[in-house]
């Protein structure tokens, strides 16, 4: 019944879509608009780490380390990590390709800037417990203010790799950053 009724009244249409009403060349509302902005963080910059093949050196681990851009918007710069591996309980480990059960396990180390000089270590799925301070609060790709605002570093002790069978070990190490308590 409706339907037909505005067949025959298509003015009451227009006034219902025209809150000004029939006549008027323009109309006009106002309305807000909100967005709550959380506090954010980015990790970039960030590299994989190919050791490629082993060859014995004298040392007695193999190191790598990559400098990366942290971010966050809010203005303390402060922030928590965790790192994660792919092993069991959240392990630092690789494993053998094609054969899941040979094992062989990584030291991860963070440091809150560029460089290694004052990294500690990182124990895998757990929270470093302090605040860390010095993420860039001016650019989340770090191309204005501090370029590289930490590094990771990842260790291999020889006899463990001198200890393991032959073949290519893979794994992911997930780093998380997060809000400061």
């Amino acid at each position: 019944m409706a339907a037909v009724y505005a067949l025959f009244h298509p003015i009451w249409l227009y006034s219902l879509s025209n809150p000004s009403g029939p006549g008027t060349s323009s109309s006009s509302a106002s309305l807000d608009v909100d967005i709550t902005i959380p506090v954010l963080f980015r990790i970039s910059d960030i590299s994989d780490l190919n050791f490629g093949n082993f060859t014995q050196t004298g040392a007695s681990k193999i190191t790598l380390d990559d400098d990366v851009c942290v971010y966050t918007n809010d203005s303390s710069g402060e922030y928590r990590i965790t790192a994660s591996g792919n092993g069991t309980a959240s392990a630092f480990t690789l494993s053998k390709s094609g054969d899941d059960s040979a094992l062989l396990s990584y030291v991860v180390k963070w440091n809150a800037q560029s460089g290694t000089s004052g990294n500690f270590d990182l124990t895998a799925g757990v929270t470093y417990p302090s605040n860390l301070s010095g993420a860039n609060t001016s650019s989340s790709s770090c191309l204005t203010g501090l370029s590289s605002t930490g590094n990771f570093q990842v260790s291999i002790s020889v006899d463990d790799i001198l200890g393991s069978n032959s073949g290519t070990y893979t794994g992911t190490l997930t780093i998380n950053i997060s809000a400061a308590v």
